[in-house]
């Protein structure tokens, strides 16, 4: 029995107990009705729409358009409150609690928490990720744990709104069900006409249409998490028994601050349903860290096809891997995009994955932007920007982008960022020849390079860099001036 099947039910068994003792003491009866108003605390008004979530069972509930709410829970439950633009609030309750007025306080961008583990490693990490989300007009939370020892975050433990991502812990509990249910990649799911909404984000209708349909699990899975296709997400839902079983197995695991409470279809009639299926950053990182890292992929083949299909994920590649192309870097991640909410703000811009390092270090990462007041373009970069403050710390590209030149006859190497991310190389050869369209990748030590020679053919080298001496090698060149193994050196003007 594999590792993954072995800890679901090692785990559900445990809580199936502590169900079983709890039920011994607990009754209906004991259940206390609530009636509430949720208020904005700078001036008391009501916050309609927002999302209050019952953690004994992890159901969500909405307050009215007066901020009223009625909730039943047992003594001892508690009660988590959240609103687009505020922090979220979780009130224990009590026997006597039969009313409850909420404050929530607004959320102050540069008002930020920044959780990382005593004597990191990284301290220019930290202060730089602190800088650049200080005045940023938009909620912003990032976590990133490194090689799973290390752990840099901002707002790691407050809830963001998942989108899509959440359809990367969704897939992990298909691989779960299918496997106790002896169903294979091969096996064909059944998806009526009825399945297919066409006002939704479906390429999968798109290239099928809307009619009674019969595709490979593997195609579905394909769809939900590399194209983010909500019909192929709810289609699985069906499939497994719905949201409540991939949240369960999210507890089941540990992340009980994941919560998947409702399918697309849902949040497409009640777009402020996506508020409700919501996680922090710090667990989010954390279930890639043990998807990739600590290998949970290799405990089924659905498993392991779903970590190929998030390494070769086509969508968000101005986010997270914007910063990874020039390199030899490889990540697995899964996107979340929202649309716009009643206050003219985009709900969500979400990258959530992990980077395997060409230097053999890795990182988790995760990064929410909630409640954006910049357009898509604009929010999309600034998860690129923080996957770059990432990489560059760990990779340390400062050490290798800049000027050089031979002292001796003047020639020039520079080595710098173009617009779309990736290095660009360019050389001069002093009264030989100059070249200013390489394009570069990192390696451990430096970067290879590729460029057009004076004859218009291909050449390749390497650059090794060391302090602030730039050593270049041509190894692969036609050019009959500059044969294989030339080598110049400069320094770092």
């Amino acid at each position: 029995m594999n590792k993954f099947l072995c800890s679901t039910i090692f785990l559900s068994l445990i809580m199936i107990a502590m169900g079983c003792k709890s039920q011994s003491v607990r009754h209906v009866d004991d259940r206390v009705k609530i009636s509430g108003r949720l208020l904005y605390s700078p001036d008391g008004s009501p916050l309609w729409g927002g999302v209050i979530n019952r953690a004994s069972d992890g159901n969500a509930f909405m307050t009215d358009d007066s901020g009223n709410f009625v909730i039943e829970a047992q003594p001892g439950d508690s009660l988590h409150f959240s609103f687009v633009g505020t922090i979220g609030k979780t009130i224990p309750v009590a026997a006597e609690d039969s009313s409850m007025t909420v404050l929530l306080d607004p959320y102050v961008p540069g008002h930020d928490e920044y959780v990382f583990r005593q004597e990191s490693l990284y301290p220019e990490m930290e202060v730089s990720l602190k800088t650049y989300v200080h005045d940023k007009d938009a909620r912003i939370g990032v976590a990133v744990i490194i090689n799973g020892k290390d752990t840099v975050s901002v707002n790691g433990k407050r809830d963001f709104p998942m989108l899509s991502v959440y359809k990367f812990p969704q897939a992990l509990a298909v691989a779960d069900y299918c496997h106790k249910h002896n169903i294979s990649l091969n096996d064909t799911i059944r998806i009526s006409a009825d399945d297919l909404n066409p006002d939704t984000w479906s390429p999968m209708r798109d290239k099928y249409g809307r009619k009674d349909i019969s595709l490979p699990l593997s195609e579905i899975l394909a769809y939900s998490v590399q194209q983010s296709d909500n019909n192929a997400c709810d289609v699985l839902f069906r499939l497994i028994g719905g949201p409540q079983v991939a949240d369960s197995l999210m507890k089941c695991l540990g992340y009980d601050e994941i919560h998947i409470l409702n399918t697309e279809d849902e949040m497409y009639r009640d777009p402020y349903l996506c508020y409700a299926n919501r996680a922090t950053p710090l667990q989010m990182a954390s279930l890639f860290d043990q998807f990739y890292r600590r290998e949970m992929r290799h405990d089924s083949r659905i498993l392991e096809a779903l970590g190929a299909m998030m390494m070769s994920c086509n969508t968000g590649n101005n986010r997270l891997p914007l910063p990874l192309m020039p390199t030899n870097a490889m990540v697995g991640h899964k996107t979340g995009t929202g649309g716009m909410n009643s206050q003219g703000r985009i709900t969500g811009v979400n990258d959530a994955g992990y980077v395997f390092l060409p230097n053999k270090q890795g990182y988790a990462i995760a990064v929410f932007v909630a409640d954006s007041g910049y357009d898509m373009a604009e929010t999309e970069n600034i998860i690129a920007d923080i996957s770059e403050i990432v990489f560059q710390s760990l990779m340390m590209l400062e050490t290798v982008i800049g000027e050089y030149e031979d002292r001796n006859d003047g020639s020039t190497l520079t080595i710098s960022k173009k617009y779309n991310g990736r290095i660009k190389v360019e050389i001069g050869l002093n009264r030989l020849t100059s070249m200013d369209d390489g394009e570069g990748v990192l390696s451990d030590n430096g970067l290879t390079f590729s460029a057009t020679d004076a004859a218009g053919n291909p050449i390749y080298g390497e650059i090794v860099v060391e302090g602030n001496r730039a050593i270049l090698t041509f190894t692969q060149s036609t050019w009959e001036y500059l044969p294989n193994g030339t080598t110049y050196t400069f320094q770092r003007k």
